[in-house]
C-alpha cells in the first residue's frame, strides 16, 4: 500500500515497532465493494477525528467561518475545538 501523508507514515511506523496486529479480519466496504481487512490495535492518541467526515461536515464549516480559519484535526488545540 502506498504510503501518502505524514500521519499514514507515523502509524505505518508504530504498527512496524509494536506487537499491534490481531489475528482477526473485518468486513468492509470500500467504494461499494466488501474487503476483508486485518484489524491492528494502536493507541488512542495515535488517532485523529475525520473531520470531513458528512456527519459533522455542517458543524465543521459553521466553526471554521466562526474562526476565520481553517482547522486541523491533527493539531491539539484544533482537536479540542473538534
Amino acid at each position: 500500500m502506498k504510503l501518502e501523508t505524514a500521519r499514514e507514515k507515523q502509524i505505518d511506523a508504530y504498527i512496524a515497532t509494536n506487537d499491534v496486529k490481531e489475528d482477526e479480519k473485518m468486513r468492509v466496504v470500500l467504494k461499494g465493494r466488501p474487503m476483508l481487512l486485518e484489524v491492528y490495535r494502536i493507541p488512542i492518541k495515535h488517532l485523529v477525528y475525520n473531520i470531513r467526515n458528512g456527519r459533522f461536515a455542517a458543524e465543521l464549516l459553521a466553526k471554521e467561518t466562526e474562526l476565520r480559519r481553517k482547522l486541523d484535526a491533527a493539531n491539539p488545540q484544533d482537536a479540542k475545538i473538534i
